[in-house]
């Protein structure tokens, strides 16, 4: 924002000499366009992680007997979310683990039954080397996605 108005400042002393309307003129749309932006940003923030939508959903669909398993990404957003209505199953919190797909198999292990994997804010190609773990030991019945995040029931062995 600073630079625009910079800019804008030295677009009018350019023009002032010639021309004082227009670089009042340019002055004001550039500043007055930033800033604009900048309001409608700060009052509509954009949401590029809906976990609040996919846990709605999730918790429609817990039965008794579930288990929650939240990917390291999506445990700030997931406590933001649950701090006022926790899920009614066990929740696994997990660790980071990048580079290193052991880590999250001995994260995934104890699991069993059904469990719902929630994702947000992943990292490169760790949500699909969770996917294909997760595969190999169980399928995956329902799949709840947004822009950002994720939820997939597994019926796990």
């Amino acid at each position: 924002w600073l630079l625009v108005a910079r800019g804008a400042w030295a677009l009018a002393e350019a023009a002032r000499a010639q021309n004082p309307l227009a670089a009042g003129a340019v002055v004001a749309v550039l500043v007055g366009a930033s800033a604009w932006q900048t309001l409608d940003a700060v009052r509509k923030p954009p949401r590029r992680e809906q976990l609040s939508s996919v846990l709605n959903d999730v918790r429609g669909d817990l039965r008794p007997g579930d288990s929650v398993y939240v990917y390291y990404g999506a445990v700030p957003a997931f406590a933001f979310y649950t701090r006022d209505r926790a899920l009614p199953v066990p929740v696994a919190l997990g660790t980071e683990h990048r580079g290193d797909p052991a880590g999250y198999r001995a994260e995934l292990a104890p699991l069993r039954g059904r469990v719902w994997v929630i994702v947000s804010h992943t990292h490169a190609d760790e949500e699909t080397a969770l996917r294909t773990m997760l595969d190999g030991r169980g399928r995956c019945e329902r799949a709840v996605t947004r822009p950002g995040a994720a939820a997939w029931l597994y019926a796990l062995e």
